[in-house]
């Protein structure tokens, strides 16, 4: 039998799978041929880097302002 699953692209990063199934064989991934040596790891910095972008940016975020439909004032958070 032959199952042919498709993943979400990934845009230019390919996502090795270490096995097919939940209960199946695990295969090494770093052993395979078509895999480029050092990818992984720079991949791993590009993600954490882009991580810590969006947290800077997260945090730097301003507060929703509430304003009141019939007057049109900013209404403070304690009213």
């Amino acid at each position: 039998m032959r199952v042919t699953v498709r993943k979400k692209n990934l845009g230019m990063m390919t996502h090795w799978w270490r096995r097919a199934t939940k209960r199946g064989d695990e295969i090494p991934v770093e052993a395979l041929k078509t895999r480029k040596p050092g990818k992984g790891e720079e991949s791993h910095r590009v993600w954490e880097e882009a991580q810590a972008m969006f947290k800077e940016k997260v945090a730097a975020r301003r507060p929703p302002v509430m304003i009141d439909r019939e007057t049109g004032e900013v209404v403070s958070p304690e009213d």
